[in-house]
């Protein structure tokens, strides 16, 4: 009833500035800006309407905070501005909008007021679609209060009115809620009949049939047991809603609909779980809490069945969350829920947690029925038969006035099983016809073979009980012959099984044993390898280690020799060129010292060497605060056959920055970057902003050893070197890391600062 009742309110002003298809802030924009640039009085009376119209909207179906207030004095000014003007369709469009708000603030008799109001204003003005609104209006205004009976003639008043006025499509919201009242109270042919008539005018209107409309014939079909038609009515449904990408109620409730046409009718549990999962993820999304704790249940026994219990264990963990939650009607649904999966599990320990709770609902006016099939479907299973046929009696009486047949085959299953097992064979045949009764009207099957079945087994008995009794006598003594025969024989045979059980287990445990022991033999075996190749790898470590300590200190002795030769040298050029051989050996020396001090043996992080290399070039030459460094290097790997060309390319370079880039005590910077460029290549920049170099240091015939060596080194890395002589002396170096194949060539002038 509330679907139909909330595409009606829609479609109410569907004309004009309403634009039935514009977004919600679009539209509310449009009004706004509507209603500052309009000047005529009646069109402004209008807009307001609509702007009322709007916030109602708001304040019922999405229980927007304030929007009741809005809708309030939206109307009123648009009443008061339609009276001065006497623009009287306005005046009982706003007598609608206060139907409405009435209606949310349970003011029922204000509501059904003001809704008559309108109706006796659009019959003075003669506006027959207007007064087909007043009459939905009114049927409305007392819905909760009101028999449904009652709403039919009112509808069917607004129906006429619509039709008079060519109005298909407001026809059909009216034929759609007299549906909804037929299908509620159980006239199921005479909800078809409506709900046929609403495609008709649908149709007509050249207005697409809505997801729900199909979703409803498909319940009445699947409520028949007719599910070729449900699936068939509810497929069309789900096209429309996914053609539209719909996400509303309507189409959470067709989806939810499909999965449990697959269950209960189709037995094809996959494709209901898929359509349950997308109903419980749109329920989520509105915060349906009643329709998403239902389906909670339905997943988990569906689940359960396909054999995924932990996914079946996280719905009914969400099911128990939701046992007490402040909304009475989520509660209740949750505890019969799990009351149904945990029956489903046999688990009656946990169900019994929700008997209590359930059978307090026995009388509730709306989950009554529900209430009497848990209970009746959990006493049969946890055996309590008494009360398993209490709650399938009131079931039947139930079900009966519903004219519910799916639900009155379940009931005489039910009852069937019970009186088969307490031995009342006359009764449970009786709920056999019955079951098979209902099930021939709900899926058109015959009973006849279980029927004969029955009476074949019920005649079978009595027979035998007639035969002991008149035989008993003279059985006795053969029986007693027959009792020490099978004492004997069974003694014999238990005794050969015994010993034959016993060899077998002898045999077992010996087999047992002996593969033990092999398991354990070549455990060892395979302890002591693996033992051994850590014993060797350790050794081959501590040797790696051992030997780049020694060549370390090797280098180390060398720098300490070349510093004495140092001090009985007098000559200036043959000093400065042990020191820098003393540079060029520490750079070396300390990837050794960094090898032996890491763990990893075979490559050095560049960003630790190079940072402890510029600490030693800043105490060796003392530069102070006059050259300062910075370095911006990334953690690069590098193996010793790379690291030791590119230290020394950074020892040559930044000695001859500190030596010849600031003269005079001239303040500088030096910056050195190593970035990772790919996966596989890396470029070194070694930059000072001191004078530059006076020739190109591209050219290739300079005697300076340092260049050479830096030309070298690079050769070495398969690197392209380039130079760039602006504001400084720039060096970049782009290598390939573990790689020899030359990469590609950076131009001189793409080194920028």
């Amino acid at each position: 009833m509330k679907i139909a009742l909330q595409i009606f309110l829609v479609c109410l002003f569907a004309t004009g500035a309403c634009n039935a298809q514009a977004t919600a802030e679009k539209l509310l924009k449009e009004l706004h800006e509507e209603l500052r640039t309009t000047q005529s009085d009646t069109a402004k009376a209008m807009t307001l309407v609509y702007l009322g119209t709007h916030h109602i909207q708001d304040a019922y179906f999405k229980k927007t905070p304030n929007a009741l207030d809005s809708a309030m004095f939206y109307a009123k000014k648009a009443e008061t501005l339609a009276n001065t003007v006497n623009y009287k369709k306005a005046v009982g469009k706003c007598y609608i909008i206060f139907t409405w708000a009435h209606k949310i603030k349970a003011e029922y008799n204000a509501a059904e007021s003001y809704a008559k109001m309108a109706v006796s204003l659009f019959n003075s003005i003669g506006d027959k679609e207007a007064l087909g609104e007043a009459y939905m209006a009114l049927a409305f205004s007392k819905e909760s209060i009101r028999p449904k009976e009652e709403n039919i003639p009112i509808y069917e008043k607004a129906y006429n009115r619509f039709m008079e006025a060519n109005s298909f499509r407001h026809a059909g919201e009216a034929q759609l809620s007299i549906g909804y009242i037929h299908n509620f109270q159980g006239r199921k042919d005479a909800a078809l009949v409506a709900f046929n008539k609403v495609i008709e005018l649908y149709d007509k209107a050249g207005h697409g049939v809505t997801q729900h409309v199909y979703s409803q014939i498909s319940g009445i079909y699947q409520g028949q047991g007719n599910y070729e038609k449900a699936l068939e009515y509810g497929l069309k449904g789900i096209r429309i809603a996914e053609s539209l990408n719909d996400r509303s109620a309507a189409t959470a409730n067709i989806y939810y609909r499909m999965g449990t046409i697959y269950t209960e009718g189709i037995d094809r549990p996959e494709e209901a779980c898929f359509y349950l999962k997308k109903a419980h993820e749109i329920f989520k999304e509105l915060n349906e809490s009643i329709l998403s704790c239902s389906i909670e249940g339905c997943l988990a026994q569906t689940l359960l069945e396909l054999k995924r219990n932990k996914e079946a264990l996280y719905y009914i963990k969400l099911l128990e969350d939701k046992c007490n939650h402040s909304d009475e009607q989520v509660a209740i649904v949750a505890v019969l829920r799990c009351l149904q999966t945990y029956t489903v599990l046999k688990d009656f320990k946990n169900a019994e947690k929700f008997l209590p709770k359930a059978e307090q609902l026995f009388n509730h006016q709306y989950f009554k029925p529900v209430v009497c099939s848990s209970l009746a479907q959990y006493y049969l299973s946890s055996k309590n038969y008494d009360k398993a046929r209490f709650y399938a009696n009131a079931e039947i009486e139930i079900y009966t006035t519903m004219n519910n047949p799916l639900a009155l085959e379940y009931a005489h299953t039910r009852l069937h099983k019970i009186d088969s097992i307490q031995s009342h064979y006359q009764a449970s045949l009786y709920h056999l016809k019955k079951q098979y009764a209902y099930a021939d009207t709900v899926n058109k099957k015959t009973a006849g073979k279980e029927i004969d079945r029955l009476y074949v087994q019920h005649a079978a008995e009595k027979k035998k009980t007639a035969l002991l009794l008149q035989d008993k006598k003279q059985q006795l003594l053969k029986s007693q012959a027959q009792l020490q025969e099978s004492n004997l024989t069974k003694a014999t045979i238990v005794n050969a099984t015994g010993f034959g059980l016993l060899v077998l287990l002898l045999i077992i445990a010996g087999l047992i044993y002996r593969r033990y022991q092999l398991n354990q033999r070549i455990r060892a075996e395979i302890n002591l390898k693996n033992s051994t190749l850590q014993s060797l790898l350790n050794e081959k470590e501590w040797l790696l280690k051992e030997i780049h300590h020694r060549v370390k200190n090797n280098l180390q002795i060398v720098m300490s020799l070349l510093n004495t030769q140092s001090h009985f040298l007098s000559d200036a050029a043959a000093k400065a060129a042990i020191k820098n051989s003393q540079h060029r050996i520490y750079s070396m020396s300390l990837i050794h010292k960094k090898l032996y001090q890491s763990d990893n043996v075979v490559s050095i992080n560049m960003q630790v060497y190079i940072n402890e290399l510029i600490e030693y070039f800043k105490q060796s030459f003392d530069t102070g605060q006059r050259i300062r460094f910075e370095a911006d290097i990334e953690p690069v790997e590098l193996k010793t056959s790379q690291a030791v060309p590119l230290g020394l390319i950074l020892n040559e370079a930044i000695i001859n920055a500190i030596k010849h880039a600031f003269p005079a005590d001239r303040e500088g910077l030096i910056s050195i970057t190593l970035k990772n460029t790919s996966l596989n290549n890396a470029v070194l920049t070694i930059k000072d902003n001191g004078v530059g170099m006076s020739a190109n240091p591209d050219d290739k015939t300079l005697s300076s050893l340092g260049l050479k060596l830096i030309r070298g080194f690079s050769g070495k890395l398969n690197g392209h070197l380039a130079f760039a002589n602006n504001n400084g002396l720039a060096i970049c170096l782009k290598f390939s890391i573990y790689s020899k194949i030359p990469v590609e060539e950076i131009p001189p002038e793409k080194v920028s600062a």
